[in-house]
């Protein structure tokens, strides 16, 4: 998921990693895949699908090994929870059934943060939830070209049931040698819109023409060095991604899913928090000495002032995520009771083909499971297919919304800044006449 993003800016921004994996570990052919993006794997599409579905505990989709720790657990805290009933009950205290529950609940109470796990059990009582939530699908395709300096996004969520249908999708187009984004909304987005815009811009949205927003026009982007900005953090990214242990990664046997994406190597990663410092300082270091180099030529346009900006940025991000401890995963464990698991699908040489990301939240009960897998396909190296391809021509700048939308829910009512400006406009035209 974080490698993914961080591509889509990378695509955006032009960057451009081949070795052969015999007798290599997991964690040098990780390393190994990680580079190929600088060298050979710089342009291609991403299919991920987000499917989820319950099950009992014992038949989750963790590794069996996480699945047989948490079994212990339950089985420990049941232990101690007989080992009070029975030291009560010699005292000649003895609990009813009620009594007991509300004992094991203070027991197992002891991380109030796993309300989801808690969720879970209620679920039981209303089937209908799981249900639901198993025709959901959250699914997106990317397209990535680095040389062009193009990024493709087109995030969706799709609800298939037997009387229900939905597909949502909003596709984006990042063009890093133009800086700009065009998204093309739901027209869901658009009605609502339109209740706040002009009539003109009323009708182009019921064309359903896209929004384009122009970051080198924004005021508070001018003089900041974007492409190096980005350059420097996505390498950055890349080098700070090698930083976990050797044994956090490890090779497995090969799975269906694998074989069907006609993999050689499955290695699979479990993230831990104590991780986390290591991948911090990796990056801000990488960064430092990518950036400095880059700014050795300065970007067209930008300003000693705008790098001066993106440094304390980035050093003021760095030292609030070292204080307060945070990542893509932070709390994540504690919520919802296990990690995130993640599988890497490389060829021989080391070129991504797939992954797949899940875990599974028990309830509290440890009797049933919610399951929620993310899997990815990488295809069309080196030819990637973009679907979204607005003419520019045919699209509504970002100003053109936001000054009418902000006008009319900011400003005193009855107040019109068009008509104003054309006061404005017949004013000076009088003057003129006048002189």
């Amino acid at each position: 998921m974080k490698k993914t993003f961080c591509l889509v800016l990378a695509a955006a921004f032009g960057l451009s990693a081949c070795s052969s994996l015999e007798n290599k570990s997991a964690h040098e052919m990780m390393a190994i895949s990680l580079d190929r993006v600088y060298t050979d794997d710089y342009s291609y599409n991403i299919d991920s699908e987000v499917k989820f579905h319950t099950s009992t505990a014992e038949a989750g989709v963790a590794p069996e090994s996480e699945k047989k720790a948490r079994l212990e657990e339950t089985k420990k805290d049941q232990a101690e929870l007989d080992k009070q009933v029975k030291e009560l009950n010699e005292d000649g205290i003895e609990l009813s059934e009620e009594d007991q529950t509300k004992l094991k609940e203070a027991l197992l109470d002891t991380d109030n943060d796993k309300w989801f796990t808690e969720m879970l059990d209620k679920w039981q009582e209303y089937p209908v939830a799981g249900r639901y939530l198993e025709g959901v699908r959250l699914k997106s395709h990317i397209a990535i070209d680095l040389p062009a300096k193009k990024a493709e996004w087109i995030p969706a969520i799709t609800v298939n049931h037997r009387n229900e249908q939905l597909n949502i999708q909003s596709p984006m187009l990042i063009d890093g040698e133009n800086l700009s984004l065009t998204i093309d909304q739901p027209l869901l987005n658009s009605m609502i819109m339109s209740f706040f815009t002009s009539e003109e811009i009323r009708k182009r949205l019921a064309e359903e023409q896209p929004i384009s927003i122009q970051l080198k026009d924004e005021e508070m982007v001018k003089g900041i060095p974007l492409r190096h900005a980005t350059k420097a953090a996505f390498k950055a990214f890349i080098e700070a991604s090698k930083a976990a242990p050797a044994e956090a990664y490890r090779l497995e046997n090969m799975d269906e899913f694998g074989k069907q994406n006609k993999a050689k190597y499955r290695i699979h990663y479990t993230h831990k928090d104590e991780y986390d410092p290591l991948f911090i300082n990796a990056f801000a270091k990488e960064f430092k000495k990518e950036f400095d180099a880059l700014k050795k030529k300065p970007e067209e346009g930008s300003t000693a002032e705008g790098y001066e900006k993106v440094e304390k940025f980035f050093g003021e991000f760095i030292d609030s995520t070292k204080e307060k401890g945070l990542s893509m995963h932070s709390g994540f464990e504690k919520m919802v009771g296990m990690p995130l698991y993640y599988d890497y699908y490389l060829n021989g040489k080391g070129r991504l083909l797939a992954t797949r990301i899940y875990t599974q939240v028990n309830s509290k009960s440890n009797t049933q499971a919610l399951n929620i897998v993310m899997e990815s396909i990488y295809h069309n190296y080196g030819k990637p297919v973009f679907k979204f391809k607005p003419a520019s021509e045919k699209v509504i700048d970002i100003k053109e919304l936001t000054v009418p939308i902000i006008s009319r829910l900011l400003l005193p009512s009855g107040y019109d800044p068009e008509a104003e400006t054309d006061s404005e406009e017949n004013t000076e035209e009088h003057s003129a006449t006048e002189e």
